[in-house]
């Protein structure tokens, strides 16, 4: 059971007072199981801000006033996009209790604050198995690439973890939100197999974000990493389908992600995050009738066939 655990942040090493290097050592000679002196040289060997002119954080987990985790936070010094998390330690006795994961929840949040963060890159041990299995349960994936950040040196059984920063923003019946979204909306319509000129298709479009501004229960969100407008989604909570879906299920109507940007698990982290969405709102399942080079995509998150076809589409009808 999680305790009440204060997050404290550091940004500089400047007018830091002499109780944070000592309770820092303190804290590394458990993890190191070495002497405090030992763990000082250690902790004092990251002078970031001279040896790479970067921006970092550290933060530290507190439980009663008794230091209990510590994580790092460093920018690429080559690029803006990139974040690199190390140093995630939690003391034992308290693992076990999100705090990881709270600390992880409140670096992400820090790296937000940054418009052109992307990505979220660690480097992970494949006999650790603790930190796979967290990093995993937040979203990270395994690229299965040897880790590199800056020169830093990591051992040969390490690989490169990744997290991709997105998020999604209502669409809105303007034009700026229009001109971003039409030409992807034109790509999904060709891609599914549909067809019709630019115009048609934009009046289509046109007709879905009226749809969705009035009426509540509709959403159409613009998907964002960085700067970069990757993709959109598209879904409800329906009215069903007369004989066959009840009303109040989900549907994932489409969701789209640009081709550079495929193959990062982007796709299937949102799906996962509007069924959470769906199951907030209580409902019961979620379907999607998904074109043909989709379906494989769809078993995968775990959608099964129904036997049920839409009578509008002529399309099978999948549930979760």
């Amino acid at each position: 059971m999680e305790q009440n655990i204060e997050i404290r942040i550091i940004d500089s090493y400047l007018n830091l007072s002499e109780n944070y290097w000592t309770e820092l050592g303190q804290f590394y000679s458990t993890i190191l199981k070495c002497s405090t002196c030992e763990a000082n040289q250690h902790i004092k060997l990251f002078g970031y801000e001279k040896m790479y002119a970067v921006k970092w954080y550290e933060l530290l987990a507190y439980s009663k006033n008794k230091l209990v985790g510590f994580m790092r936070v460093l920018r690429n010094p080559d690029s803006v996009t990139e974040w690199y998390t190390c140093d995630l330690h939690v003391l034992d006795g308290y693992k076990q209790q999100g705090i990881a994961t709270k600390m992880y929840n409140e670096a992400i949040n820090i790296i937000l604050e940054y418009d052109a963060a992307e990505r979220i890159i660690t480097s992970i041990s494949c006999s650790n198995a603790p930190s796979i299995v967290l990093h995993e349960k937040l979203g990270f994936h395994n690229t299965r690439k040897k880790s590199v950040f800056a020169d830093f040196q990591f051992e040969e059984d390490e690989t490169l973890y990744e997290f991709w920063l997105i998020n999604k923003y209502p669409v809105k019946n303007t034009e700026t939100h229009l001109k971003i979204l039409l030409p992807m909306w034109i790509e999904y319509i060709y891609e599914t197999g549909k067809g019709g000129s630019e115009a048609q298709l934009k009046i289509e479009l046109q007709k879905r974000i009226s749809n969705s501004m009035n009426n509540d229960n509709i959403y159409i969100d613009l998907i964002f990493s960085g700067n970069n407008a990757i993709g959109f989604i598209c879904y409800e909570i329906t009215d069903g389908i007369k004989n066959l879906i009840p009303s109040g299920y989900g549907y994932i109507k489409d969701i789209y992600i640009k081709p550079t940007w495929r193959k990062r698990y982007i796709a299937q982290q949102f799906v996962l995050d509007i069924c959470k969405f769906f199951k907030e709102k209580e409902c019961e399942k979620v379907y999607l009738t998904p074109y043909v080079k989709s379906i494989e995509f769809w078993t995968r998150q775990e959608f099964s066939i129904s036997g049920l076809n839409d009578p509008d589409q002529m399309i099978w009808i999948y549930i979760k």
